[in-house]
């Protein structure tokens, strides 16, 4: 099965959920894929504040021929050395209008297309590393956070892994570097049923408009 995570926001959706943070995307809508260069906001010397990463998150120690990390598993975020560490010190947000993955279905892709029911702005959970090591690399990684699919995405086939989606009062505790790890780990649950819809796209090119 192949999965992909598709981010598309503009500057204003960015500040109705981030008032005080400035923004600079590229103009339009924005999709992003695994290496491409994304928006994450995260706290650094008690300021909140946007940061272009790449995503593929790189470890301090890992080497150029390392693999980048694009997801890291919730239910053993705290286990994992490099991974448990940016979990407890560079957590951030990658705000998003939807995700979407790509499924095998008898023979033909589909497209799963999940947003929130009320079209509101996706609060993707992940990791920061704000100084990867090699040279020319770019200025920070990141990797996106994934929690147990909730019934409607295992319905339709995500049945190991789904992205974290942030309720809007858990943003401040989690972006905050002194809130307890207990405390933290307790937000790593699958989202709300009713909170999401998922549409499903027969051909991976033609994309109707969202009912």
């Amino acid at each position: 099965m192949t999965e992909k995570i598709t981010l598309q926001t503009t500057p204003e959706k960015y500040e109705k959920c981030f008032p005080n943070v400035c923004f600079s995307p590229p103009d339009g809508l924005r999709s992003s894929e695994p290496g491409d260069i994304v928006q994450a906001v995260c706290v650094m010397d008690g300021m909140l504040f946007a940061k272009e990463a790449t995503w593929g998150y790189m470890p301090p120690k890992r080497t150029l021929i390392g693999k980048p990390i694009y997801y890291a598993a919730g239910d053993g975020i705290t286990r994992k050395g490099t991974i448990a560490s940016a979990f407890r010190n560079w957590r951030c947000i990658v705000p998003a209008t939807n995700f979407t993955y790509l499924r095998e279905v008898k023979g033909r892709m589909r497209r799963f297309k999940v947003y929130r029911r009320d079209r509101g702005l996706m609060l993707l959970a992940g990791i920061l590393e704000p100084n990867p090591p090699h040279l020319g690399g770019p200025e920070a990684t990141v990797a996106l956070i994934t929690t147990t699919p909730n019934w409607l995405l295992a319905r339709h086939g995500l049945r190991l892994y789904a992205p974290l989606v942030l309720e809007q009062k858990q943003v401040e505790p989690w972006l905050r570097p002194r809130t307890s790890i207990a405390d933290v780990k307790s937000f790593i649950q699958p989202p709300a049923d009713f909170a999401l819809k998922v549409n499903v796209y027969l051909d991976p090119v033609a994309e109707p408009a969202l009912a």
